[in-house]
């Protein structure tokens, strides 16, 4: 059959797009260390159990999928926004996922949600959870 060229080729060479993802790599291995640390405090200190730990993004990260890398693509990958939530007491199973089309003012309702205090969210503030 008839072959077409790809929507997006990346001018970028392969090895400073594997450079990239290695350098990305390593930003989450940073975080998850310094996040193990603090997890690590809270818990040594009694309060792990008392706290509700939350990580989120305001945009996905492309990678170079489909050629290209950065966040202004509306692709998946760029529009996905990671929330991972951790908590005593939540409910919430693990590997919950919310499909719903989200933004990052529902953050503040979800954690007055988690809190038990979302009916006193303040007046013209979204009242949207992401809690599953």
């Amino acid at each position: 059959g008839r072959r077409f060229p790809p929507a997006v080729q990346s001018a970028v060479p392969a090895e400073m797009q594997a450079t990239g993802r290695r350098n990305y790599a390593a930003k989450i291995e940073r975080l998850d260390f310094w996040l193990g640390a603090y997890i690590g405090a809270l818990n040594a200190s009694g309060e792990l159990e008392n706290t509700l730990i939350c990580l989120a993004s305001d945009h996905g990260e492309m990678l170079f999928d489909r050629g290209v890398a950065g966040k202004e693509k509306p692709w998946n990958s760029a529009s996905s926004v990671p929330l991972l939530c951790r908590g005593p007491r939540l409910g919430v199973r693990a590997g919950a996922v919310v499909r719903a089309p989200v933004s990052t003012v529902d953050l503040g309702p979800t954690f007055l949600d988690f809190a038990g205090a979302l009916p006193r969210a303040p007046r013209g503030m979204s009242r949207f959870s992401l809690r599953p």
